[in-house]
């Protein structure tokens, strides 16, 4: 599947996702969703737009297209789908840092400011994105409202004990094919780079892995067979955290 198809499938859910979560607000002109995916950010505003603030030439080029094809297929835009609803999608490039997580420095890139986290107060529900009340949710939770309201019970029987339904996990380092996939939790370490990233480049061996983001803890290749959830992510001594894996193979040595 191309990356292209992979960004139009997530973008069409999201927009689903903002939709029936915005319905309510769609005619209030103080209403503002800024949502944020670590340092990407979603702003739904009063003219009924959303703005989606993306790091990574090659990662804005396959969302442009998406959204292209989301117009063509008439998911955007105005009417869409004929019922008299008109909503759009703006993007804009931000610089690629780390910090833009955080929610007030998120707010300050998308306004063409450094992006710096500011003090509080104001509180970002009170003077948000360009001064406007802002409400800052995570792009990946909006994703699944169309799955609850719509088909409950079939996401509700994905993922295992606790840690029920799916996340998206971002594989990066020496990996045939890195990416961002969705799993049902539960899917061990091993299908995940195995069988989605595609193993190890040139079938070496692993070194490390480093689970959760920057922030996270590193384990070695006992983990593979250990599944994906939080409890055992926990009991292996590392963590789900941002859904990041970094897999390191043993040209790089630990020091």
């Amino acid at each position: 599947m191309s990356k292209t198809i992979r960004a139009f499938r997530i973008l069409r859910r999201t927009v689903l996702a903002l939709l029936i979560a915005s319905s309510a607000q769609a005619q209030t002109a103080d209403s503002l969703i800024v949502s944020q995916l670590r340092a990407e950010g979603v702003r739904f505003s009063h003219n009924n737009s959303v703005t989606l603030l993306m790091n990574g030439q090659e990662k804005f080029d396959d969302m442009f297209t998406a959204i292209r094809q989301a117009k063509n297929y008439g998911f955007l835009g105005e009417n869409i789908l004929g019922k008299g609803f008109d909503f759009n999608i703006h993007l804009y490039s931000g610089g690629g840092a780390y910090v833009c997580g955080e929610g007030t420095a998120l707010i300050r890139s998308i306004e063409g400011k450094a992006g710096r986290p500011r003090m509080k107060p104001p509180f970002i529900k009170v003077s948000g994105v360009f001064a406007r009340p802002t409400c800052l949710n995570n792009v990946e939770s909006l994703s699944l409202v169309p799955h609850l309201l719509l088909d409950q019970d079939t996401y509700m029987n994905c993922g295992m004990g606790e840690s029920i339904g799916t996340k998206l996990v971002s594989v990066a380092g020496n990996v045939n094919n890195p990416g961002v996939f969705e799993i049902p939790f539960g899917t061990t370490v091993r299908d995940i780079i195995y069988n989605l990233a595609g193993g190890i480049q040139h079938d070496r061996e692993i070194q490390l892995i480093q689970f959760g983001g920057a922030s996270g803890k590193v384990s070695d290749a006992s983990i593979l067979d250990t599944p994906y959830t939080y409890d055992d992510l926990r009991a292996a001594g590392v963590m789900v955290g941002s859904g990041g894996m970094l897999v390191i193979d043993k040209r790089t040595s630990v020091l």
